[in-house]
């Protein structure tokens, strides 16, 4: 069809030239040339810039690459066995027992559930009343809920998750505004006998001297402790507080260490050594009690007034006994509702390039 109507046009070309005088053929053939020098300078112009186009796109972007500095923990060579993570989670049961009031369910305890506390083996909220949307336990409680009242809630909840002792190997209790990376957690625990009485957790120092739990931070009960404060510390043993406070996490303390509890201290494995709870501000310790954003605005601060003519120590991925990063982070506390889903982005989402699956 092209080529007939291209020979259609041609024949009435020259029917067109017989007719016209000399001055009007050569007019015509003015405009003629003209208009085709034009429309080849317009092909010109449309056809490099499809070719501009393509060449961009199949260009490869440029990798930039750039010196680590001596001791970042960038500079760690990161592999990924996912064959044996699997095992981890079916073999490390944890059950994750979350603290939280009424009227947080939307602005916190939502926002749990939604991220971290998915990965635990059980998830359990304990408050005092029931939802229709959470996995709450309503303890009952005879008080209206307040810090002043946290230890005696805690015995109650104790005494119910007994029921679950020969489920699950620890008990981890996190606060509403915990976050928490669950896999770190049970690859902490792995090699700990569940059989034993055992708490875990970020240790506090200015109340016992051989530590405590921090209950922002969260710590973790074996099954054996859980066992053994029901059976024989809570309002039996004299080691035990019965008086009705806050300090939980004081409490609870005690009243582990009143059973023989160990204390184990979780930390990273660049530590003091042999550890010591004098120093273990010189450790990494991967249960935080602080946010993040704090943390490292309290390190920044300290450095900047301490080590002015230091620039290496502003930057918190170059080790020194002050650094309390770990790259095995448990958890971390003050988490705003917003917040959970950044880390939790940054935790299983964002990848960088040369850590995968496969």
């Amino acid at each position: 069809m092209f080529f007939h109507c291209e020979f259609c046009i041609s024949k009435s070309f020259i029917k067109l030239i017989n007719r016209q005088t000399p001055q009007m053929f050569i007019r015509s053939l003015v405009f003629l040339t003209c208009g085709i020098l034009v429309g080849l300078l317009i092909s010109s112009k449309t056809g490099s810039h499809k070719q501009v186009n393509k060449r961009v796109s199949v260009t490869a972007p440029k990798v930039v690459s750039f010196p680590l500095q001596p001791g970042s923990v960038c500079s760690s060579k990161y592999e990924i066995d996912w064959s044996d993570l699997y095992e981890l989670r079916t073999q490390v049961k944890v059950l994750c027992y979350v603290n939280t009031i009424p009227r947080t369910y939307q602005t916190k305890a939502r926002h749990v559930m939604n991220t971290w506390a998915r990965q635990c083996t059980k998830l359990v909220f304990i408050s005092s009343e029931d939802s229709t949307e959470l996995p709450v336990v309503n303890l009952n409680l005879t008080y209206k809920e307040s810090r002043k009242h946290l230890w005696s809630k805690m015995q109650k909840a104790l005494k119910y998750f007994y029921g679950f002792r020969d489920e699950f190997d620890f008990f981890y209790k996190a606060d509403d505004d915990t976050y928490a990376t669950v896999i770190n957690l049970q690859y902490a625990l792995k090699d700990l006998d569940p059989n034993k009485p055992i708490i875990a957790g970020y240790p506090f120092t200015h109340i016992i001297q051989k530590g405590h739990l921090s209950g922002g931070a969260g710590y973790v009960l074996s099954r054996t402790t859980l066992k053994l404060l029901v059976e024989q510390s809570i309002n039996k043993h004299p080691g035990c507080p019965t008086f009705d406070e806050d300090l939980e996490d004081v409490k609870i303390s005690m009243c582990s260490y009143a059973i023989g509890a160990e204390f184990v201290p979780i930390i990273d494995r660049h530590t003091t050594i042999p550890y010591s709870m004098d120093s273990f501000h010189q450790n990494e310790c991967r249960f935080q009690w602080m946010n993040l954003n704090s943390l490292f605005e309290h390190e920044l601060t300290v450095k900047k007034r301490a080590n002015a003519d230091r620039p290496v120590m502003q930057n918190l991925f170059v080790r020194d006994e002050h650094n309390l990063l770990s790259e095995l982070l448990i958890s971390a506390h003050y988490i705003p509702a917003g917040e959970q889903y950044i880390y939790h982005f940054l935790t299983y989402y964002v990848r960088p390039v040369g850590i995968s699956r496969d």
